[in-house]
């Protein structure tokens, strides 16, 4: 016989006894009550799982032996019921269950496992808490009894035992200092706390220095680079393309359109929206001849009347000499299509470019085009879109191509042409075909490519050291003259050589400053809050440039605060009691953390 969990003395609700109606069953629980709950399991460490104190951040050790799998199995389903019983299923591995159980059992053996009373005051004090909505665990757990997720009492208070052995080991070992209210206090002052600084940017375009075109440090820069993942290309295909030279046939047809063409497009695309004339202004309802007469209705509204033939006729031309050179570019693309089988896969362009011209196609030849990359949405859904076409950039007079012939598919070799096509630029279709000339994998850029950048780089790198170190004189001079020293100088003769620009930010005083780099490349060292700024020296800062990400003229940022603007203080001792809870959650992840060495050998 297992004793069930029942309702205290005096409680409305009754225990499940023979014969009583059976309880209703357990309701989902809300958002809010499953974050509450978590944060007693995670937080607090009141029932199940790692338990509060080191669950989260201890990293478990692969090590089982001495937990027999049946020990891991027994907790694990309990808790499987339990979680499901309040709705929050638990996935903890086995090398979690089994760091946990050897905590148990040091716990135990140091006599920190309570009994008696005071476990029962335990698990009435958790069967007790409160889910909301008129419903606590105690009653959730008695809904669930006589079916598959029904927890015991004995079940229980084994759990509550344990995790409060544990709770007691760690909390003798894991020492956090208490934290007053004040803390609250200044934890609120830095949120909203502003700092009014002069900002200048300067940069060390004036000290980069010439690179001979044989130094040898060209080369290692590059492979350096190289090895950061710069200079990566695309795969890519170099095409001859036969296309219509819209522009040329657009001139041609207007050319030979006549004023019954016009005419017949007009009376066929009047109705349009495009050809209406603007509505006219909405006339105003009378009013009433009499007080208390409801108003007439409006009349009305006039008919959508067409613009005059001559006000639209430039547009018609326009539309009917596209309409026309877009045919002519097509039948001509549909007859080289029909020359295609005989000129595919021969060594080289000579006869596709010769048939295309023949039949008043215009030639680009030496075309490279890099294989695009399919953008983040269809990445993520390639499991549906993965058949859809790549879009091909052609340049700026060929436009956008959708690649729906697979020009990068690997069954296309060299000679392969494709069917006719159509590129868009902007709202203009280009008929066109395509000829694959070669390919080029995936890979790097070559030097010969990329010297120019690789030089800028290397002028950078040098300047870096000769840089820095005037940014740090012009930090000194600015800040001996005090506050708004940093205007002051940049504007003194000494300072204009810098051509520097101060202007004006607001920071919050908690926001992070990063100081630059002692070399580039180098992982700049830990920051600043902004609030160190505002002292009674005026210190300039120097920081790095947030926008400098990818800059080959190394720049930084010099600060300097001008005002301070305190934020109105909370009067709310809830928030003050979160804030300074949250600042001892931070004092207890680091105390954590320093344990868990020790802690890890006591588990093994």
């Amino acid at each position: 016989m297992t004793d069930p969990i029942k309702e205290p003395a005096g409680s409305s609700l009754p225990s499940p006894a023979a014969g009583t109606p059976p309880l209703p069953k357990s309701t989902q629980l809300t958002f809010s009550q499953h974050v509450f709950i978590w944060l007693l399991i995670v937080v607090v460490g009141v029932l199940f799982g790692m338990g509060g104190s080191m669950g989260s951040l201890m990293t478990p050790s692969p090590d089982k032996r001495g937990v027999s799998a049946r020990e891991i199995e027994v907790r694990r389903d309990v808790e499987t019921r339990l979680g499901k019983v309040l709705n929050n299923p638990r996935q903890e591995s086995d090398d979690q269950y089994a760091q946990f159980i050897k905590l148990v059992w040091v716990a135990e053996k140091a006599g920190l496992e309570p009994s008696g009373h005071a476990l029962d005051q335990l698990v009435d004090d958790f069967l007790d808490h409160d889910l909301g909505q008129g419903r606590t665990i105690r009653s959730a757990l008695i809904d669930a009894q006589g079916s598959d997720n029904e927890v015991t009492h004995n079940e229980l208070r084994r759990l509550v035992a344990e995790e409060a052995a544990v709770e007691a080991f760690t909390t003798r070992h894991d020492v956090v200092p208490a934290v007053p209210l004040g803390v609250g206090i200044g934890m609120d002052m830095v949120d909203n706390d502003k700092l009014q600084v002069q900002s200048a940017l300067l940069d060390a375009a004036s000290l980069l220095q010439p690179v001979k075109p044989d130094d040898p440090e060209i080369q290692t820069t590059y492979e350096t680079l190289r090895g950061q993942g710069k200079f990566t290309q695309q795969p890519t295909e170099t095409v001859t393309i036969a296309y219509g030279d819209m522009p040329a046939l657009i001139r041609s047809a207007k050319a030979a359109i006549t004023p019954a063409q016009i005419q017949a497009y007009y009376d066929a695309h009047k109705s349009e929206p495009r050809f209406a004339q603007p509505a006219a202004a909405p006339v105003p309802p009378k009013a009433p001849a009499k007080p208390g007469t409801p108003p007439a209705p409006p009349p009305p509204a006039a008919p959508a009347m067409p613009k005059p033939l001559n006000q639209v006729k430039p547009e018609i031309i326009q539309s009917l000499a596209e309409e026309q050179a877009i045919g002519q570019a097509k039948a001509a693309t549909k007859a080289l299509d029909a020359d295609a089988e005989d000129l595919e896969g021969q060594k080289d362009n000579a006869s596709f470019i010769d048939e295309a011209k023949k039949l008043g196609l215009a030639i680009k030849t030496n075309l490279v085009i890099e294989q695009p990359t399919r953008d983040p949405m269809m990445e993520r859904y390639s499991s549906y879109l993965g058949s859809m076409p790549l879009m091909i950039e052609l340049g700026p007079s060929l436009g956008q191509l959708r690649d729906e012939s697979g020009l990068y598919n690997a069954d296309k070799e060299p000679g392969f042409i494709s069917r006719p096509l159509t590129s868009s630029q902007g709202s203009l279709e280009i008929p066109l075909m395509l000829r694959l000339e070669s390919r080029t994998e995936a890979g790097f850029k070559p030097l010969a490519e990329v010297r120019d950048a690789v030089i800028r780089h290397l002028q950078g790198t040098r300047a870096y050291a000769p840089f820095m170190a005037a940014v740090e004189t012009v930090r000194d001079a600015a800040q001996k003259l005090g506050a708004k020293g940093l205007t002051a100088y940049l504007a003194s003769p000494a300072g204009a050589i810098w051509h520097a620009h101060v202007t004006s930010e607001t920071l919050q005083a908690s926001e992070m400053l990063t100081p630059p780099p002692a070399s580039l490349g180098l992982t700049a060292p830990d920051g600043h809050v902004a609030a160190s700024l505002a002292l009674a020296d005026h210190p300039v800062m120097i920081v790095a440039d947030d926008a400098d990400t990818d800059q080959d003229i190394p720049q930084v940022k010099l600060l300097q605060s001008s005002d301070y603007i305190a934020g109105p203080l909370t009067t709310d001792l809830a928030k003050r009691v979160k804030l300074a809870s949250q600042y001892r959650d931070a004092l207890k992840r680091f105390s954590t953390t320093l344990f868990q060495p020790e802690m890890t050998k006591i588990t093994q």
